[in-house]
Order: C-alpha cells, then structure tokens, then sequence
C-alpha cells in the first residue's frame, strides 16, 4: 500500500474526502477515545444501512460547529475493492 505524508500538522477544514459531522442529540455530540475506524451509517428508506464514512477523530480538528469528522468511504471504493477483493458500487 502506497500511503502519503501528512501536508501539514493542521488540519483542513475543506478536504475531498471528510466528512464533519454533528449530533442531533445533545448528549451524544462527539466521538468517544477509542472510536476511530467505526463506521457511520446512512439508513434509506427501506432500513437499509451503508456504512458511508469512518471515524478519523472529533472535536479539536473540526470546526466549531462540526464536532467529528469521518473519512468518506466512497472516495476509496476502488482501493477497498483491489486490496480486499471485497467490490460495491455507488447507486444512484
């Protein structure tokens, strides 16, 4: 696997492939320790769940108003397909 260096020690807030997110319910507004690499899911109509992106971190790399961010899953479906043999496809 060919992975990168880091640009920069700050963090972007305008970046392709995040997603920042926030809770509807007060209590639960952040990613706990521990919780990077969990999925957040998008549930259709019919109950149907797609995990759509994966925990990165939460609060101190978001901007204020989005308190954790999640790397979208989409934008890796083609290395996801070539190194687990595991392949989806978008629908529209």
């Amino acid at each position: 696997m060919n992975c990168q260096a880091s640009r920069s020690d700050t963090m972007p807030t305008k970046v392709d492939d995040y997603i920042c997110m926030k809770s509807l319910h007060p209590k639960y507004f952040d990613t706990p320790r521990g919780d990077s690499g969990s999925g957040m899911q998008q549930i259709n109509d019919n109950g149907i769940a797609t995990v759509v992106g994966i925990t990165s971190y939460g609060l101190k790399g978001c901007p204020p108003n989005e308190l954790a961010r999640f790397t979208r899953v989409d934008c890796y479906l083609n290395e996801i397909c070539e190194i687990t043999g595991v392949c989806y496809t978008i629908q529209n």
